[in-house]
């Protein structure tokens, strides 16, 4: 920059160039300052305490997405940062084990839903001595995800079972 404007500097005084290019250079960080305000406030920062820890987190984050291992999947990030939900004060909390809560707020249903959908799934396993993860879905019918998830559970603790091959 300043190569550029030592080519004016026959046309205005040696005082006056001075001035000219401090008021640039202070121009050029001020810009800077601006841009890096701008960038903060599209991450969510809202106040100047907040730009540290951003600033940490950010090369944290940097570190390690340069020592993780190549072919390591994003998604499990992607799947840890979601927002859980605060299934602690719901109606029907008390009623699940530890696995049942974690699975409700993992996928963000009401403890009192789960209780029906799996008195639901209990029964029809019962009448007909075994059920499918289709037929789960038939008689669920919520996102086959969370259908899949809460038959697994039931699976996995032995409440409900796969129809028997005689």
């Amino acid at each position: 920059m300043m190569q550029k404007l030592i080519r004016y500097l026959h046309l205005i005084k040696p005082l006056a160039f001075d001035f000219l290019v401090t008021n640039l250079t202070q121009e050029h960080e001020l810009l800077s300052k601006i841009h890096k305000l701008i960038e903060y406030r599209k991450n969510g920062l809202t106040r100047m305490a907040q730009i540290n820890i951003y600033k940490e987190l950010s090369a944290k984050r940097e570190k390690y997405l340069k020592i993780r291992p190549l072919g390591s999947s994003t998604f499990r990030i992607i799947e840890s940062s979601k927002p859980r939900m605060n299934v602690c004060n719901l109606p029907g909390f008390q009623k699940l084990d530890y696995d049942e809560r974690e699975l409700c707020a993992q996928i963000k249903m009401l403890p009192e839903s789960y209780l029906k959908f799996k008195e639901l799934l209990i029964n029809e396993c019962e009448k007909s001595k075994g059920i499918i993860l289709k037929t789960a879905r038939s008689l669920v019918k919520i996102d086959v995800n969370k259908t899949r998830k809460i038959y697994n559970l039931l699976m996995s603790k032995n409440i409900i079972w796969q129809h028997s091959q005689d």
